[in-house]
């Protein structure tokens, strides 16, 4: 058992275990650190501000450029020294900014730092939804969960925008347009289209245009009413009706040869829930949708088609049975 009443906020931001509870992700051990807060109501403020760290602390799992490096670090430098202008005394970093520098070092080799690179940054939480002005009036609504960054000042030279979850565009004509996600890259000139990246899957679907789309070593080029998926290193594209084709705009949700797992996960961001589901539910295969406007009523869609049970067991939080 680790010594947690001994930890500083920047020990906190450093544990694994402490790191899944702040970000709710799936394995994180909720029971053990609500009951720790109640023996140790003396760490409360401690915590609270490692909490801070983690949630500020976001990055994309990718390599990063040697300029990259250099350029977190100047924003770090400039930062810590705007700071002792301000106050009028010297010291060698502000205490926040010296927990930046020492998360930053665990991190760095590895990862991409949004957070700390200069540009901007557009963010949705669960059951949150933004629409964003890119320069040049091109437009971008972003779905729950997710995430953009782009460099306004680089933007003449390079129209980039990085991606983490799901977002509609609608680009302006002009010079190429790129959509980096974890998982693939979308380039187009001008056009309207819808890109999601989440868990490895990469879609995308193309209302005007044309858009190229390229995962590792396949690429493709869509025009309107086309779309493409990227699963497990495979490929698979088709076309659809753009005259009756709901998007999740729309507030509709649609799976072709998904598992009740991507279904539940999406129920979550779409309504800012917990489901609570055995691992045979999850694996469970579904082909259908739900709408996000009624919460019962998509829960009675989705759990009819393998006779399943749902029950709410406290606020927002739910549970599925067989």
């Amino acid at each position: 058992m680790k010594a947690y009443e001994t930890y500083n906020a920047v020990d906190f931001a450093q544990d694994q275990s402490f790191i899944r509870w702040v970000q709710q992700k799936e394995g994180a051990n909720e029971s053990f650190w609500e009951r720790w807060l109640v023996e140790h109501p003396d760490q409360k403020a401690v915590v609270e501000e490692a909490r801070r760290m983690v949630l500020s602390f976001q990055f994309q799992e990718k390599k990063l450029h040697e300029a990259d490096k250099n350029e977190m670090w100047q924003n770090i430098a400039a930062a810590a020294e705007e700071e002792v202008k301000n106050k009028g005394v010297f010291q060698l970093l502000p205490r926040r900014w010296s927990y930046a520098a020492a998360v930053l070092i665990l991190i760095v080799g590895a990862t991409l730092w949004w957070s700390v690179l200069p540009g901007t940054h557009v963010r949705t939480g669960k059951a949150e939804f933004a629409a964003h002005t890119l320069p040049g009036d091109s437009q971008i609504n972003l779905n729950a969960s997710s995430k953009v960054f782009y460099n306004e000042k680089k933007w003449s030279k390079e129209r980039k925008v990085s991606l983490k979850g799901e977002a509609m565009f609608d680009v302006k004509k002009g010079t190429r347009f790129v959509v980096e996600t974890p998982s693939g890259m979308v380039e187009v000139l001008g056009t309207r289209f819808n890109v999601l990246d989440r868990g490895g899957h990469l879609r995308v679907e193309c209302f005007s245009g044309r858009v190229r789309v390229s995962s590792g070593s396949q690429q493709i080029i869509l025009e309107p009413g086309e779309s493409v998926d990227f699963r497990n290193q495979q490929m698979h594209n088709q076309s659809f009706d753009l005259e009756e084709k709901k998007i999740w705009q729309d507030g509709f949700f649609e799976f072709e040869d998904a598992t009740f797992e991507e279904v539940f996960e999406e129920m979550e961001r779409q309504f800012d829930i917990k489901i609570q589901a055995g691992s045979e539910i999850r694996a469970l295969p579904y082909h259908g949708f739900f709408d996000s406007s009624d919460l019962d009523e998509a829960f009675e869609i989705v759990c009819f088609t393998q006779g399943l049970q749902y029950e709410q067991i406290k606020p927002g939080v739910y549970r599925v049975t067989q």
